[in-house]
């Protein structure tokens, strides 16, 4: 990502910290957040990092309540 990244706050890392996620969720948040900020013509932003956290959240919750409507 380079030089298309904005300096982060300690109080954005510690809340990315709070983050239950493994390394591969964090490669791909990652991605994803550069991918929207690079779509956006922006830099990558604690903001694009946000975004796509909550959007897995969201994902994963929503996948977990479809399987247990399967049983």
């Amino acid at each position: 990502m380079g030089d298309n990244v904005e300096s982060f706050s300690t109080e954005q890392i510690e809340e990315l910290a709070r983050w239950d996620i493994n390394g591969r969720q964090i490669k791909n948040a990652a991605r994803t957040a550069h991918s929207l900020a690079m779509s956006r013509g922006q830099k990558v932003s604690f903001e694009h990092l946000r975004i796509t956290l909550d959007a897995m959240d969201e994902f994963t919750r929503e996948f977990n309540e479809g399987c247990r409507d399967e049983k």
